[in-house]
């Protein structure tokens, strides 16, 4: 290997072959080893030399260490200089590559974001430790344990139960999206003690909440059975769970609706406020900033339906209207963009919503109304 403030590089050439060397370069002693970590090793035991000197091992690691780094540097100077660009530009490429993630964010779940919210949750409940079960239960103590679910439900947030009782064996009973009834088991769990009884509360309050989300998910679906509407949700959901919240609202059957303030333009009453109330103007506004995105209108009124429309919108959404002025601007619209229903929509209200020809309902109650199932986890004999 030769290195100079030019760069470095190696060969296994004999070094009178090697012609890439510069004429400054200085043949350095090589030290052969199959394996320079278990001489290390066996040299702490043996109290003999290593084959390679501790100093020729030192000086040999300074280039790369160095390299990586200023490799690290330059890519954390990049990143810098791309998010003031973002900020600066809008950066339309970006935002729509964004879009594509977005659109797989409720299909399935990231195991490092599972892992991490998992953690944060063990870390805040056990802290130094579970003192009731240090004082009462023997380390070295074995259990069985099964969560089950004390009501009908659909199940969602198994992934995260298995992570938190991480460490014992856990056997899953049935999967996300699937519908079970009372007194079924969702997983077994089998392992040390202390290890089931410290990760049984964020096990259950992960899957509860989860599985809350879908189970009422699933009734909205069920309620407008056999129309065109699909159920969406919103970004009325718990601060740093919106991943996992959407993500049980498609296990319940439900579609996702924007994820963030980056993946979908919409225009709502306080933008056109804004811009005095001129609809088209807003539309081609952000047409021009965001071609490849979609843009929603928000209107309370039919007269902005048919500005929104005649913009060009993709999306119109139509806010706190009554059934008949849903009927309306469907024969309005014509077609030339979806529309959705938003405002008022329970599941008393919701199948006479989805009667009026609505493309989309959105339901912001699906994730910050749903209620926590009643799931347990009991420890067998």
């Amino acid at each position: 290997m030769w290195v100079d403030r030019g760069g470095f590089d190696a060969s296994n050439q004999e070094w009178k072959q090697w012609k890439s060397v510069p004429e400054n370069a200085r043949k350095v002693e090589t030290y052969k080893s199959d394996n320079h970590y278990r001489n290390f090793l066996d040299s702490v035991k043996s109290r003999k030399p290593t084959i390679t000197p501790a100093e020729t091992a030192h000086h040999s690691a300074i280039p790369g260490h160095l390299g990586l780094i200023s490799m690290l540097e330059a890519e954390d100077q990049m990143g810098r200089e791309e998010r003031s660009d973002r900020g600066r530009q809008g950066s339309e490429q970006i935002a729509h590559a964004r879009v594509s993630d977005s659109l797989e964010i409720g299909l399935r779940l990231d195991p490092e974001d599972v892992r991490r919210a998992v953690r944060a949750a063990l870390d805040e409940d056990i802290g130094s430790g579970d003192v009731t079960s240090e004082a009462t239960i023997p380390a070295d103590a074995t259990a069985t344990a099964v969560m089950v679910a004390r009501q009908p439900l659909v199940v969602a947030g198994i992934e995260f139960a298995e992570v938190a009782f991480s460490g014992a064996k856990v056997s899953r009973n049935a999967k996300d999206g699937e519908s079970v009834s009372k007194g079924a088991k969702l997983l077994t769990v089998q392992g040390n003690a202390r290890t089931i009884l410290a990760g049984e509360r964020v096990a259950l309050n992960f899957v509860q909440r989860l599985s809350g989300v879908a189970t009422l998910t699933r009734q909205f679906v069920d309620a407008i059975a056999g129309t065109r509407a699909k159920i969406l949700d919103t970004r009325k959901t718990i601060p740093g769970w919106r991943k996992f919240e959407k993500y049980a609202v498609r296990r319940g059957g439900g579609e996702n609706h924007r994820f963030g303030l980056f993946d979908m333009v919409l225009i709502k009453d306080n933008h056109l406020a804004a811009l005095g109330g001129v609809v088209g103007a807003a539309v081609r506004a952000a047409r021009k900033k965001f071609p490849k995105l979609k843009i929603e209108v928000e209107a309370d009124r039919l007269e902005q339906v048919r500005q929104a429309a005649d913009a060009g919108a993709d999306i119109i959404l139509l806010d706190n209207m009554t059934l008949d002025q849903l009927r309306e601007a469907v024969a309005l619209v014509k077609g030339r963009c979806k529309t959705e229903a938003s405002g008022g929509v329970n599941l008393r209200t919701v199948r006479a919503i989805a009667e009026t020809g609505v493309d989309y309902i959105s339901v912001g109650a699906l994730t910050h109304s749903a209620p926590a199932m009643d799931i347990g986890l009991d420890f067998q004999g």
